[in-house]
C-alpha cells in the first residue's frame, strides 16, 4: 500500500493530491466530508472555529455557508 502524502500550503492547510483526478484535497475537507457521510456542496466551505489550520479534529470544524453571486 502507497502511503499519503500530506503536504501544508501557505496559509497552512494540509492537504494531499488525488492520485487520480490530480485535484488538491484538503484534509478539514474531508474529515468534514467523512463525518457527514456526503461530499460539501460547492456553497459549503469548512472552518476551523479555534483559527488554526493544522488542527482538524472534528469537534474544531464548522461549515459555513458561500455566497455565490
Amino acid at each position: 500500500m502507497r502511503k499519503k502524502r500530506l503536504k501544508i500550503d501557505r496559509p497552512g492547510h494540509a492537504y494531499r493530491i488525488d492520485a487520480k483526478t490530480g485535484k488538491i484535497i484538503y484534509m478539514e475537507d474531508q474529515i468534514m466530508e467523512m463525518g457527514l457521510g456526503r461530499e460539501l456542496k460547492s456553497t459549503e466551505q469548512v472552518r476551523h472555529r479555534n483559527g488554526d489550520p493544522l488542527d482538524n479534529r472534528r469537534s474544531n470544524l464548522e461549515i459555513v455557508t458561500v455566497l455565490t453571486q
